[in-house]
């Protein structure tokens, strides 16, 4: 039996697909985006994550702890990663939510009946299933059955990805997948790898097999500051999406929400210094789309 690892089911989202929809979130990526906002999403296996401002240091999860991986200090409890097995014992001794698990394995059928819970969202406003991470290729296997089930009860499916995987994943999901959100950080090889910790080959090569099965597609484009916002990176991007059929361009401004989740769990983020994109700045890019591909371009898609 297929199984998941699941972060989060987010209901009546507006902005993942047309309609009310219903998000899964998976855990596991295959990029290390310096500038991740759900670092929670990348490892694949659980995680717990603490929150100093709700601990009143009365230590039952130390007690239950069983392999010792909670540390009393001075600035609160201290996780030791390293041999935490996740296994929820003290996020169930905490009487206060500064302990919280994130990562719990479902089958296909927990999943799909969880989803159905808002079928009658979708069926009034033209709405459906979006499955994101993370990245939810990297369990292709699982996703592919929940899509399966999903397209058999006529239910609209979109899957968010950064393509970061081998086609072979994408075969596995192509005829199940209604609309591809496609995510496209850089298009230069050796910048796209500084900021993700891989190049861009096989993300191209797939979103271009996508372009020719006709697939519907919207692009993503994190707008990163110092990154890829440049004049030459925008252009190249209008040249290389121009004559491609997309349904639109959904441009996603960078911003500073996740940065506590990384202290949560006890890592270090390296662009504390960023500062977000001006108003003026997403606007100039946000015409160019729009003017240069006469597709609809969607601010905080």
């Amino acid at each position: 039996m297929e199984k998941g690892m699941v972060f989060d089911i987010q209901r009546f989202s507006l902005h993942d697909g047309p309609g009310i929809r219903t998000v899964l979130f998976l855990k596991g990526c295959s990029l290390q985006c310096r500038w991740c906002s759900n670092p929670e999403s990348q490892l694949p296996r659980p995680e717990v994550m603490y929150t100093k401002l709700n601990c009143v240091n009365c230590g039952n999860c130390i007690s239950v702890c069983p392999s010792n991986s909670l540390v009393p200090t001075s600035a609160g409890i201290r996780i030791n990663y390293e041999t935490c097995r996740a296994c929820g014992l003290c996020v169930e001794a905490c009487n206060t939510d500064a302990l919280k698990l994130y990562g719990k394995e479902y089958t296909v059928e927990e999943v799909v009946l969880s989803l159905l819970k808002d079928r009658l969202y979708y069926e009034s406003s033209g709405g459906g299933v979006t499955i994101s991470g993370g990245e939810p290729l990297c369990q292709d296997d699982f996703i592919a059955e929940v899509l399966k089930k999903l397209k058999n009860l006529r239910i609209h499916t979109a899957v968010e990805t950064a393509g970061s995987v081998d086609w072979q994943s994408f075969e596995k999901i192509v005829d199940y997948t209604d609309l591809f959100l496609y995510d496209i950080k850089h298009l230069q090889v050796t910048e796209h790898k500084k900021g993700t910790g891989k190049d861009n080959t096989v993300i191209i090569s797939n979103l271009n097999k996508i372009f020719e099965l006709e697939k519907k597609v919207i692009i993503r484009l994190p707008l990163i500051p110092e990154y890829n916002m440049g004049q030459e990176h925008i252009s190249d991007l209008v040249r290389f999406l121009k004559g491609k059929k997309i349904d639109a361009v959904h441009l996603l401004p960078y911003h500073r929400l996740g940065i506590g989740k990384y202290e949560k769990l006890g890592k270090k983020y390296e662009l504390s210094n960023l500062n977000p994109p001006t108003t003026e700045e997403i606007t100039r890019i946000e015409q160019e789309i729009q003017t240069n591909l006469s597709v609809e371009v969607v601010v905080n898609g």
